[in-house]
């Protein structure tokens, strides 16, 4: 399986909606970060997220 990035005009296959930007949150109600870019694979399927944590020493880690 390929994965890509989307770009921000890009989207991936339905019914999905727009995600980035929006908060990730745990189980227990914590405010985890932001998505930032998604990932597809050949068929335009949403497989992974990339969201960033708060604070000016952000990092990203990918998450399902």
């Amino acid at each position: 399986m390929n994965l890509a990035r989307l770009e921000r005009h890009q989207h991936p296959s339905p019914p999905r909606h727009e995600l980035r930007n929006r908060g990730v949150y745990a189980s227990t109600g914590r405010y985890l970060g932001n998505v930032t870019h998604l990932y597809v694979d050949d068929d335009k399927k949403l497989r992974f997220v990339d969201v960033v944590t708060g604070g000016s020493w952000a990092w990203e880690g990918s998450t399902t």
